[in-house]
C-alpha cells in the first residue's frame, strides 16, 4: 500500500509540516482553521491550536499541529472523476449514435410517409406496400391507405356519376338537335317540333337542377337546411300528386296507405324531393302497381315505397344511399 509510510517517513513529514507552519504561521493565526497543505505529491489538512506557558512572569505561546493525510481519498476523488468521465464520453457516444440511427428511421419513414401522400395528391390512389419501422408510423400509412381507398371509391364515383349524366343528357340533347333540324328543314311541323324540344328542355333542365341540388349538399354538409314541423302524410300525398300523370301515361297503379297527422321535424324541400326521387326510380321498373305506406312505428315515422318490378340485387343493397352509385 503506497500510502502506508515508515516511521523515518513520518518523521520527515512532520518536520515538513512545521517548516511550512513556520512560514506560514500568519494564515494560521488569522484563519485558526484547517488549512489544505500539499507536500511531496501528498495532501494534508492541518490545523495550528495555540497554547501559552508563562515562564518568569511572561506567556511563551505553544503551538499543538494537528494534521490528517487525504491523499486516498483524494486520489479516490480523481480516480472516480476520471472514471465518470469515461462513462460520460462513452455514454455519449451511444447516444449520439443512437440519436443518429432513430433520426435515421424516422427520416426514412417521414419521407416515405411523404411520398405517399405526394402520390395521393397526384391522383393516384394506390395503396402503400410494406411496414414502417416504427407502430405509430404504421398506424399513420395504414390511415393514409385507407384515405387513399375512399378517395379513389369517390373518384370512381364521381366518374360514374358524370357518365350516367352524360348519357343523360346527350338523349335529350340529340332529340333537340333532330327536331330542330326537322324545323330547319321543313320535315316537322311546328307545334309538334315544338312539344318535343320543350318536353326534352324540361328534362335537361330536371337534370341539371338535379345536379346542382347535389353540388348544393356538398357544399352544406349535413346540416339539412332549414327545419320545421312537418307532416309526412301531406308530404307524401304531394309528391304522388306530381307523379300521377305520369303513372297513368305508363299505365302504373298508385296503391297509398296514409296514416294522418305524422308530424316531423325536417326540412320539407329536402325530403320531398328524396321521396320525387324513390317514386320516379319506382315508375321506371314497376311492372303495373307502385305501393306507398307511411306509418308511425313508436318513436319513429316509417315511409315504404315499393313496386312489383325486378328486386334490388343483394350486392348493390349496402351501396343505394352512396352518393353517385347507380
Amino acid at each position: 500500500n503506497p500510502f502506508i509510510s515508515s516511521e523515518e517517513e513520518d518523521i520527515s513529514r512532520v518536520e515538513a509540516l512545521v517548516g511550512y507552519f513556520n512560514a506560514h504561521k500568519g494564515q494560521f493565526q488569522e484563519s485558526g482553521k484547517m488549512m489544505r497543505v500539499n507536500h511531496e505529491g501528498h495532501t494534508f489538512y492541518m490545523r495550528a491550536t495555540p497554547h501559552y506557558l508563562a515562564q518568569s512572569g511572561r506567556l511563551f505561546p505553544i503551538y499543538v499541529l494537528m494534521y490528517t493525510d487525504i491523499t486516498p481519498a483524494m486520489n479516490l476523488k480523481m480516480s472516480m472523476n476520471h472514471t465518470l468521465l469515461i462513462l460520460l464520453a462513452v455514454s455519449g457516444i451511444l447516444t449520439l449514435g443512437s440519436s443518429i440511427l432513430l433520426a435515421s428511421r424516422f427520416k426514412k419513414s417521414i419521407e416515405s410517409i411523404s411520398a405517399h401522400a405526394q402520390i395521393i395528391g397526384s391522383g393516384n390512389f394506390e395503396r402503400a406496400s410494406g411496414n414502417l419501422k416504427y407502430l405509430e408510423f404504421d398506424g399513420l400509412q395504414g390511415r393514409m391507405n385507407q384515405m387513399a381507398a375512399m378517395l379513389g371509391a369517390y373518384e370512381a364515383q364521381q366518374k360514374q356519376f358524370f357518365q350516367n349524366a352524360s348519357h343523360e343528357l346527350r338523349t335529350p340533347l340529340m332529340s333537340i338537335q333532330g327536331y330542330a333540324e326537322g324545323l330547319q328543314l321543313d320535315v316537322f311541323e311546328g307545334p309538334v317540333a315544338a312539344e318535343v324540344i320543350l318536353e326534352e328542355s324540361k328534362k335537361m333542365a330536371d337534370l341539371i337542377n338535379d345536379i346542382l341540388y347535389l353540388s348544393k349538399l356538398g357544399t352544406e354538409g349535413n346540416s339539412g337546411g332549414e327545419h320545421e314541423r312537418l307532416d309526412v302524410g301531406l308530404i307524401v300525398g304531394d309528391a304522388l300528386k306530381r307523379v300521377e300523370v305520369l303513372a297513368d301515361t305508363a299505365g302504373i297503379q298508385l296503391v297509398c296507405n296514409l296514416v294522418d297527422d305524422l308530424k316531423i321535424l325536417g326540412n320539407r324541400d329536402r325530403l320531398e324531393r328524396a321521396i320525387l326521387n324513390i317514386l320516379t326510380n319506382a315508375l321506371r321498373y314497376a311492372n303495373t302497381t307502385i305501393t306507398v305506406e307511411c306509418q308511425q312505428l313508436g318513436d319513429s315515422i316509417q315511409v315504404a315505397i315499393s313496386n312489383d318490378g325486378p328486386p334490388i340485387l343483394s350486392a348493390d343493397l349496402s351501396h343505394i344511399f352512396e352518393r353517385f352509385y347507380k
